[in-house]
């Protein structure tokens, strides 16, 4: 009798798992493509208010919901300015 045959075989799930989740990789690249120049400046602006952030959160003791708020206010007011600055 031949043992060793079972373990030479291919297995064939692990290899229908791993085409399933590059299948699913790059779906969900597809359907964020669209999006990827808007999620770069989110991460770009999420990266460079987090200071101006923490020093709200101090100024309204500790509360990062008004801090929030305040940073949202100052970047759309700052948007608006420059927006019609140009009128």
């Amino acid at each position: 009798m031949d043992l060793e045959t079972p373990n030479k075989r291919l297995k064939i799930e692990p290899l229908l798992g791993g085409l399933a989740l590059m299948l699913l990789l790059v779906g969900c690249f597809y359907v964020l493509k669209p999006f990827m120049t808007a999620l770069m400046w989110a991460m770009i602006l999420a990266y460079s208010l987090h200071p101006l952030q923490r020093v709200f959160t101090r100024w309204f003791r500790g509360s990062r919901t008004l801090a929030a708020c305040f940073v949202t206010l100052i970047v759309t007011l700052t948007l608006a300015g420059r927006l019609f600055s140009r009128f």
